[in-house]
């Protein structure tokens, strides 16, 4: 009696969360994720003056005869040790869960984040108590003025001391580090920072857009446009698991021959014509044209060695779609459809035919092309995908050396270039 205990997700399931996305709860929900141009990793943390969830949920906010009774602690955030999944700490976010006065105007979630693979949220409350009015600051600094939840955020995720608060209540706020001796500090037990701020129209949090869905990046293969001169055909089997959150089971990528792919997921505002209540995701593989060497808003980024797909990049200069397979929606009751995606060599390089342009345009450039298996609809990660076919005959080939668009002979000219560099290579 006295001992208390909690149950949280296996430790798996916080592992790679800085990859993670928040999913169509975000976009529903408005929410801005905080990002870093110099870096493909979580910027800031959520600092942690609230109670921790579900062990203070009762005596803690809830009951006032109880000695633990603290409701100035749980009007300004919460940490849940049950929910390490970064669009389950989103909703835990927007429902105010297990908090008092959850529909009470003045004490909305306004931030989340997934820290030490546990999630953290701040309340409205705590960013009028301890930013909102002039004469809070340390300094005399901009830290000293009214701030609002987005200039809060700007200043104190950034490392700016100027967040510093006369009482030292404004917490820790340093971002994580890939090569942190202690566990507790390392990104892969992180996700990226959310918040949302009042409109300053109409002085009110967005409302809920349920229109809105996010597709979710099973994996992704990564070709030179030389690899896929030979041509591409491939299937998959996909179907859908039920439910995700309650299980220990990852998503299930499918087998790759590629020599740069993913097994983890990202994802990327958007809507989705195949959602709906009876088809509650669908599927499809993309092939996009990317910048490798794009260090800030490309759709595919290149982190240390490592690609990785900005999850919620919404600059859709970035995402130039190739080819595409069909839009397949799986029965709700997981019986699961066929993807295809193939194009022929002579199609490949054919300057005239719409793949081969674009190809043979990103050969050019010196652009990557990035295979995404798409899981489009609520967000979760639902998607389970199986190789029934990969083929791509060129696979290791070396990669063309663009060609210079200042060719006097003009675009026919380049374009004829770059389609002998194929054909010499097929030879």
């Amino acid at each position: 009696d006295g001992d208390r205990f909690y149950w949280r997700h296996a430790a798996g399931g916080a592992d790679g969360a800085s990859l993670g996305s928040a999913g169509s709860c975000a976009a529903r929900f408005g929410f801005t994720k905080v990002t870093n141009t110099d870096s493909f990793l979580p910027m800031g943390r959520i600092p942690q003056p609230g109670p921790e969830m579900p062990n203070s949920a009762v005596n803690m906010c809830h009951n006032s005869a109880h000695a633990e009774y603290d409701k100035a602690k749980c009007d300004i955030a919460a940490r849940y040790n049950t929910i390490s999944d970064t669009e389950g700490c989103c909703e835990a976010c927007v429902n105010n869960l297990w908090l008092p006065d959850a529909d009470t105007d003045g004490y909305q979630c306004a931030a989340f984040q997934i820290v030490h693979g546990k999630c953290r949220i701040l309340r409205e409350k705590y960013f009028t108590n301890k930013f909102g009015s002039d004469g809070l600051g340390r300094y005399s600094g901009i830290g000293n003025t009214a701030k609002t939840i987005t200039e809060t955020i700007e200043m104190c995720a950034t490392g700016n001391s100027e967040c510093e608060r006369s009482d030292d209540s404004h917490g820790h706020w340093a971002s994580c580090s890939e090569t942190a001796s202690d566990t507790t500090d390392l990104c892969k037990f992180y996700s990226f920072m959310y918040y949302r701020d009042r409109d300053a129209s109409t002085n009110k949090f967005p409302t809920e857009d349920a229109t809105r869905t996010i597709p979710s990046y099973v994996s992704f293969d990564v070709f030179t446009p030389a690899e896929l001169s030979g041509g591409m055909d491939i299937e998959i089997d996909a179907s859908l698991a039920a439910n995700r959150s309650s299980t220990k089971e990852v998503v299930k990528a499918p087998d790759s021959s590629a020599g740069s792919s993913s097994g983890y997921g990202a994802s990327k505002g958007s809507t989705s014509a195949g959602y709906n209540s009876t088809n509650p995701a669908c599927v499809r593989l993309s092939l996009y044209e990317s910048d490798p060497d794009s260090a800030a808003g490309g759709f595919l980024n290149d982190v240390g060695g490592t690609f990785a797909m900005d999850p919620e990049n919404t600059t859709e200069a970035s995402k130039k779609v190739v080819a595409q397979s069909n839009l397949c929606c799986p029965a709700a009751d997981g019986s699961g459809c066929k993807l295809k995606l193939e194009f022929t060599a002579a199609q490949a390089q054919d300057a005239s035919y719409g793949v081969g342009r674009r190809l043979l345009a990103a050969a050019q450039s010196g652009k990557n092309l990035v295979l995404a298996y798409e899981c489009e609809g609520t967000g979760g990660d639902v998607c389970d995908m199986k190789q029934a076919k990969y083929d791509v005959p060129k696979l290791g080939v070396a990669y063309m050396a663009p060609v210079s668009a200042a060719n006097d002979a003009g675009l026919g000219a380049v374009i004829a270039l770059v389609v002998a560099a194929v054909l010499a290579m097929l030879q």
